[in-house]
C-alpha cells in the first residue's frame, strides 16, 4: 500500500490491509529496526517496543522478529522482499491520480501475482497461502481501529460534521435539537435530512402537530395500521417543533406510538424548545413523558441552540440599517408663517 506519509497508524492500517488479503494473521514476522514498531535498540535481540506497537501485537497475538543490525543475512531478506515489489509493481512508474487509485492498482496486481509459481514450486501462491492457513492465526473477529483515540471536547459544530456523515443513522441513534426559537434547529434538522437523502437514505418530516393531525384522521379513517406500516419503513424521521402546541390524550398517545416503534428501528431527529423537565406539559401524562424520553434518550445525540433568534437579529438589523424618512412638513404651520410675513 501507498500512503502521504509513515507514521502509526500507516503502520497499523498497512497490517490491517494485509491481513485481509491473506485471509490469515501470521504466526512470525520479521521486522527490519523501524522506528515505528521499536524505538530503542537494548541488545542483539532486545527492542524497546513503542506503545503502537504493543497495540497491533496485543491484538493480533503474532510473534515478532527483528533483524540483527549490520547483518546482511538478515536484513537482505527484508529488503529482497521491498526489491521485488519495487521492480515488479513500480516499473513502470503507474500513472495515477491520487493514493486510492494507486492503492487499487496494486491490489489489483497482488492478485493477479496469486497465479504466479515460485521457483522450484508447482503450486501458485494462491494454493500455498492456503496450506499456510491451516498453520496461521485467524483472523480477530473484533477489527483492529487503525486510528488512534484521543479525548476531546466536542462543540456543535464538530458534532455536526459527524452527524452528517450519516453513521447515526447506520447505528439507529436519535439526534435532539433543544434551544430557544429562531435558532436554527429546524434548518439543521432539515439540512441532516436532505444529507441523509442524498446518501440513498429514505426519510421524512413532519412537524410534531402535523404528524399527531395525519395520524388522528387516519384512525378516524381506519386507515392508522397502514399510516404506521409506511413509517416504518424509513430510515430517518423528522419531527420539528415539539412544545408549541399541547396534545390531547388521544394525540399524545399517537405520538408515544410513533416513537415506540422507531425505537432501534428507524432513528429520529427531534426539535424543541422545551427542556425535558417540561414535556409532561406537551405530552399531559408523567407516565407516557418518562417512556417516550426513555426509548427517545437511549441512544441520542443532543445539539442546544442557544441564543438570540436569528429572525429578530436580521429584524433589527434591517431596521438599523433602514434610511430614516424625510418629515412631512406641517401645512397648517407654514400658512401661519405666511400670514405673519404679511
Amino acid at each position: 500500500m501507498g500512503f502521504p506519509k509513515e507514521c502509526t497508524e500507516t503502520f497499523w492500517e498497512g497490517h490491517v490491509r494485509a491481513f485481509k488479503f491473506f485471509g490469515f494473521v501470521p504466526r512470525w514476522i520479521s521486522y527490519d529496526n523501524n522506528k515505528i514498531a521499536m524505538s530503542k535498540i537494548l541488545g542483539p535481540r532486545v527492542r524497546k517496543l513503542t506503545y503502537g506497537f504493543k497495540q497491533l501485537l496485543s491484538h493480533y497475538l503474532f510473534k515478532y522478529h527483528f533483524c540483527l543490525v549490520r547483518r546482511p543475512n538478515e536484513k537482505g531478506v527484508a529488503e529482497g522482499v521491498v526489491k521485488f515489489a519495487r521492480l515488479n509493481f513500480f516499473v513502470p512508474v503507474p500513472e495515477v491520480r491520487d493514493f486510492d487509485k494507486l492503492n487499487a492498482y496494486l491490489l489489483k496486481r497482488c492478485q493477479e501475482d496469486l497465479a504466479r509459481r515460485l521457483r522450484g514450486k508447482t503450486l501458485t501462491k494462491a494454493q500455498l497461502l492456503l496450506e499456510d492457513q491451516v498453520a496461521s492465526l485467524p483472523l480477530p473477529e473484533v477489527p483492529f481501529e487503525a486510528c488512534k483515540r484521543a479525548s476531546t471536547i466536542s462543540n456543535n459544530e464538530s458534532l455536526v460534521r459527524q452527524l452528517a456523515s450519516g453513521e447515526y443513522i447506520d447505528r439507529r441513534e436519535n439526534i435532539l435539537l433543544a434551544g430557544n426559537s429562531g435558532t436554527g434547529k429546524t434548518h439543521l434538522a432539515i439540512a441532516l435530512g436532505f444529507t441523509a437523502c442524498a446518501q440513498g437514505r429514505r426519510g421524512r418530516f413532519f412537524t410534531v402537530t402535523g404528524l399527531v393531525t395525519y395520524l388522528l384522521e387516519a384512525r378516524e379513517d381506519r386507515q392508522l395500521q397502514r399510516i404506521l406500516e409506511q413509517l416504518g419503513r424509513h430510515q430517518l424521521l423528522i419531527l420539528d417543533e415539539l412544545g408549541y402546541v399541547p396534545f390531547s390524550k388521544a394525540g399524545a398517545e399517537l405520538l408515544f406510538e410513533v416513537v415506540s416503534r422507531a425505537y432501534e428501528q428507524t432513528s429520529l431527529i427531534v426539535t424543541t424548545n422545551l427542556p425535558f423537565e417540561n414535556w409532561t406539559e406537551v405530552m399531559g401524562s408523567e407516565r407516557l413523558t418518562g417512556a417516550l424520553l426513555d426509548r427517545l434518550s437511549h441512544r441520542i445525540h443532543i445539539l442546544e441552540a442557544n441564543g438570540q433568534s436569528y429572525r429578530l437579529k436580521e429584524s433589527r438589523r434591517r431596521l438599523k440599517s433602514a434610511k430614516p424618512s424625510k418629515p412631512i412638513p406641517d401645512q397648517r404651520k407654514t400658512n401661519d408663517q405666511t400670514e405673519e410675513e404679511k
